[in-house]
């Protein structure tokens, strides 16, 4: 519930309640909104966008640095199935020398593929060996998750004896129907995040994946808190459906906090103040070419909110990738953002798609290790600040008119302008805000506050250095501390 004005002012409604916006639709002179509260409380913020984030987010908290390692390239799919398919990714992403930091396990390390219990399925026999074995090859796991809870699990029943799920009025679990477990006619139940027995029993599960080594848990859903439900600490529905994910989100980063010393998650959902738990991505979205700039506008408007790291599921998620060539551009967008991660249905890995796909892949993803200096010091900066590492143009120019509206190109970091393929022709318009511009592939020098056409083949994007930055490369690895960064 905030926006920002080129005007020289931002507003957050201090709100979690349901809220409607009419931007200029109702009025065309006036931002409207109508909020289901009897009181309205509200903050405008005065500044330049910088200034306003900056404030913005000292009111609502900063997104804290991530690991290091968490920057490097996340491999997944909708879904690996066992502890060997997982090792085995592992071990053609090294002898294919495609550099990769994190294995994510989407739904299928359960016994039963969706059936969320927090405890490994037979398919993943020793979970600790495992994750060591991924370990010495050097990858970290993130495991899926999620707060609707199928019943017949350890899990479920102890949450359910101390009152632990969302209720009807009748005092019966609210049932909110999503599983996808087939044949499944449970009750799936909603962790109802304010009752305090609810949260620690859910903790100690949790406690003990990062206490054998797991690094991330992949907090997904949480956008669905019933409106009708009757809640432990009292909250109404219309109150609790935007606050949900915050406390959902503050459960699983506690705990993070305390294991491995970083408040660092992979999740969705968000109201303001989620970006005090990085790190947010697009959701579900398809593999087709009108999808990847649509991400893209969506991961740079969160970033007008407050929120400094986001990535997007490379290649879109619904549908397998059959189209390579919006693959590649879609992965050579994907590694400028703060996280890069692949994922979708099928086959996901670059090794299983053609020789061309795989050489021109692993060059983007090896550019990405080689600017590791540069965008780990472009992150510590924006999480310092309140400021997005995925930058929208007007954020640097907010002076320039002609960077009011632009969606389709952005800024990496303060330094880097990256201006997308987003169709089969290979051709765009690209905006160069004033100043002098390097062409990062030629080396060649362009004046700016002008519009240009560019062309490029499958082999590089249009990617430009500003006028006076330092972008420090580092040497091409495998994963993250395998060697020095040596800028």
């Amino acid at each position: 519930p905030f926006y920002v004005s080129t005007h020289g002012y931002g507003v957050f409604f201090n709100h979690h309640s349901l809220m409607t916006c009419w931007v200029g639709s109702m009025s065309a002179a006036n931002v409207q909104v109508a909020i289901a509260e009897d009181f309205l409380d509200y903050y405008v913020i005065v500044g330049d966008i910088r200034e306003v984030l900056e404030r913005y987010t000292e009111l609502t908290g900063r997104s804290p640095m991530p690991p290091d390692w968490s920057f490097g390239v996340w491999q997944s799919k909708c879904t690996y199935l066992s502890a060997e398919e997982t090792l085995e990714v592992a071990r053609q992403l090294r002898a294919h020398e495609i550099p990769c930091d994190v294995i994510n396990v989407d739904t299928g390390w359960f016994q039963t593929d969706w059936h969320c219990s927090l405890e490994f399925g037979d398919r993943f026999p020793d979970p600790a060996g495992w994750v060591r074995k991924l370990g010495e090859l050097g990858f970290k796991v993130s495991l899926w998750q999620t707060p609707y809870l199928p019943e017949g699990t350890p899990l479920f029943a102890e949450l359910a004896a101390v009152g632990g799920f969302v209720r009807n009025r009748d005092g019966t679990i609210y049932d909110i129907a999503i599983c996808f477990v087939p044949g499944f006619t449970g009750v799936v139940g909603v962790i109802d995040f304010t009752n305090p027995e609810a949260v620690a029993i859910y903790q100690e599960y949790l406690r003990r994946l990062y206490r054998i080594g797991v690094r991330v848990i992949k907090t997904d859903f949480g956008e669905q808190a019933p409106l009708e439900g009757v809640y432990h600490d009292g909250t109404p529905g219309v109150r609790m459906r935007n606050l949900y994910p915050l406390l959902y989100h503050q459960a699983v980063a506690d705990v993070a906090r305390e294991e491995t010393g970083f408040a660092f998650i992979w999740t969705r959902a968000a109201w303001t103040g989620s970006q005090r738990f990085p790190v947010h991505w697009g959701g579900d979205s398809s593999p087709l070419w009108s999808n990847l700039i649509p991400q893209i506008a969506g991961g740079l408007s969160l970033g007008l909110c407050g929120f400094a790291f986001w990535s997007h599921d490379i290649g879109g998620f619904f549908g397998e990738k059959t189209d390579e060539h919006l693959f590649i551009r879609w992965l050579q967008a994907g590694v400028f953002t703060s996280h890069p991660r692949i994922h979708g249905m099928g086959p996901q890995e670059l090794y299983n798609f053609s020789p061309e796909t795989l050489r021109i892949g692993r060059e983007f993803i090896q550019l990405r290790y080689r600017l590791l200096p540069y965008v780990l010091e472009q992150a510590r900066q924006a999480s310092a600040a309140g400021l997005p590492l995925l930058r929208a143009m007007v954020v640097e120019f907010q002076d320039d008119p002609n960077c009011w509206r632009i969606y389709d190109q952005f800024m990496f970091g303060d330094s880097l302008l990256v201006a997308p393929i987003h169709d089969e022709t290979g051709r765009r318009r690209a905006y160069l805000p004033a100043g002098e511009w390097t062409d990062w592939w030629t080396r060649d020098r362009l004046a700016g506050s002008r519009w240009i056409d560019v062309e490029h083949s499958l082999k590089t994007i249009p990617l430009y250095i500003r006028e006076g930055a330092n972008v420090q490369l580092g040497p091409v690895m495998n994963y993250i501390g395998e060697t020095a960064m040596n800028p």
